[in-house]
């Protein structure tokens, strides 16, 4: 061979093309993926710290609607960006904002405790629980060290696929 020849190796480019070409699909699924489990754990994070409601047993009415009333959307790509939704079933609990994030309370209601007790509600204002958002942010924070982990064996596998590694 002369100095000036060039040789190409078609076979590792080949290789490495094949390896790109179906990247963008499947890292979307990796990412629509990661979202849904972290979506899931902030749904499980928010049933586990939703309060029931707790009734005398002779009235017939039963505490956990608001448990049973959280959702979570399908995960859905817009553009560059994905989405999933925890929302609480309106049908079902459309009291959930007020427990999530507080309310007024107006003086002169009149409510019976668990034990049997009567109140009169006075003005003020009742603190919310705020589950959904306590459990979002939990799940966030923890993203970034589950992406590293996950996108690592994500990549070994592409790459034991195509690359025969």
């Amino acid at each position: 061979m002369a100095k000036d020849d060039f040789v190409f190796d078609y076979v590792g480019t080949k290789k490495l093309y094949d390896f790109y070409e179906g990247f963008a699909d499947k890292y979307d699924s990796f990412l629509g993926k990661l979202l849904l489990s972290a979506g899931q754990r902030a749904l499980e994070y928010t049933i586990e710290n939703t309060p029931v409601g707790v009734y005398p047993e002779d009235s017939g009415m039963m505490g956990g609607s608001l448990r049973r009333a959280w959702k979570l959307t399908p995960v859905v790509k817009t553009g560059n960006e994905f989405s999933i939704i925890l929302y609480a079933d309106d049908a079902v609990a459309h009291y959930a904002l007020y427990v999530e994030e507080g309310h007024r309370t107006v003086a002169g209601y009149v409510f019976q405790l668990p034990d049997g007790t009567w109140r009169r509600t006075k003005n003020g204002r009742v603190e919310g629980q705020h589950m959904s958002r306590d459990a979002v942010e939990t799940v966030r924070t923890g993203i970034p060290s589950v992406y590293g982990k996950t996108f690592l064996s994500f990549i070994r596998r592409l790459e034991a696929e195509h690359l025969g590694g």
